[in-house]
């Protein structure tokens, strides 16, 4: 809840500076969904594009620096 106003149901890593600052406050956190995963699905060929290699180890980078998207709990 934000300022006292409304319920919103939303996934973690989206307000994690919100509650972490506590302007954001977590109701029916006992109702949390578990974590889905996150796959890159692309054409099999004998040779991945560049670009698609690149974006994905970027992807891949960028989920494991970010609370919420790398499985660790937020504090």
């Amino acid at each position: 809840m934000l300022a006292d106003v409304g319920v919103a149901y939303l996934s973690s890593w989206m307000v994690a500076e919100q509650l972490h600052s506590g302007r954001l406050r977590a109701v029916l956190a006992d109702h949390a969904r578990p974590p889905s995963p996150l796959n890159a699905v692309y054409p099999t060929q004998r040779m991945v594009p560049w670009s698609a290699t690149v974006f994905i180890v970027f992807i891949a980078a960028l989920f494991a620096a970010t609370p919420g998207l790398n499985g660790a709990a937020l504090a």
